[in-house]
């Protein structure tokens, strides 16, 4: 995942000099795109609930079909709605708030997969801060397969 300053032009997006001096921060998104896949997982047949309630962690999935030539850019309202739906889905794996019928620690632990827990809370910790300083300052975001 990128932070960029501006969006540019189409098919200005490789990694040259020029582009390269748009990108102000970056973070393999892992667990962004392996959110919803995984939140199904632990939740067999819960798919519509889970689509239901975290619709943008399903739109940024692995398996979306909004990614164009393996590149998903998102706006600003988009990514607000990221930011929500990450930090409520963290809360509800913390147990912190629930959602009917899904199981948060089993959720928790299929997300996690075998990273070890304080790794992987750091790892969340950078996307949020990433993530909300991209609403901050206007950055475009950039997640690519």
């Amino acid at each position: 995942m990128e932070l960029v300053r501006e969006r540019p032009a189409e098919g200005r997006q490789q990694h040259d000099e020029s582009y390269n001096r748009l990108v102000v921060g970056e973070i393999a998104p892992h667990p962004l795109v392996y959110a919803f896949q995984e939140l199904c997982k632990a939740n067999p047949g819960k798919v519509e609930i889970i689509r239901e309630q975290f619709p943008m962690l399903e739109a940024v999935g692995l398996c979306s079909d909004r990614y164009v030539k393996e590149d998903l850019w998102l706006s600003a309202a988009e990514v607000e709605q990221l930011i929500d739906e990450f930090q409520r889905l963290r809360r509800v794996c913390r147990r912190e708030e629930f959602i009917t019928h899904l199981d948060g620690p089993a959720s928790y632990e299929a997300w996690r997969r075998l990273e070890q827990r304080e790794d992987f809370e750091t790892w969340l910790d950078d996307i949020e801060v990433l993530l909300r300083k991209a609403v901050a300052f206007g950055y475009a975001v950039r997640l690519t397969l």
